[in-house]
């Protein structure tokens, strides 16, 4: 059973093991998936495991992560406008990089959206040769 499954694979079976326990039984089951990964030989993936079971225990509450890279710190507006337009709970990190000059840059698990005027300039020049 160990070759083959993915890091996806092992959060979905602890969330699905752990979603409707009480505390103290939740201390069991995970004392159980540790001995489980000791024998599905995974304990050297547990970081990326648990990054997933993170992912996966947000995605299945409706929360969506995203990542919001910015030109500069103050650029709050910008931040709200881009939480309103996406549908259902949005947890955000943001990236100031000032490389990109202004706009933004959208990071979803599945789309990027590039706004930037980095990238708009780029566009442009790209356009006139």
């Amino acid at each position: 059973m160990a070759k083959g499954k993915s890091n996806k694979f092992y959060a979905k079976i602890l969330l699905e093991t752990v979603k409707d326990l009480k505390p103290a039984q939740i201390k069991i089951a995970v004392k159980n998936f540790a001995t489980f990964l000791i024998k599905e030989n995974k304990v050297k993936k547990i970081d990326q495991i648990i990054e997933e079971f993170e992912r996966y225990a947000k995605s299945s509450e409706g929360i969506q992560e995203v990542k919001i890279t910015l030109a500069k710190k103050g650029d709050l507006k910008t931040v709200e406008k881009i939480k309103n337009s996406l549908a259902g709970k949005i947890e955000e990190t943001i990236i100031i990089d000032e490389s990109i000059l202004g706009g933004f840059i959208l990071q979803t698990d599945d789309k990027i959206i590039d706004a930037s005027l980095k990238t708009q300039l780029l566009n442009l020049k790209q356009s006139f040769n």
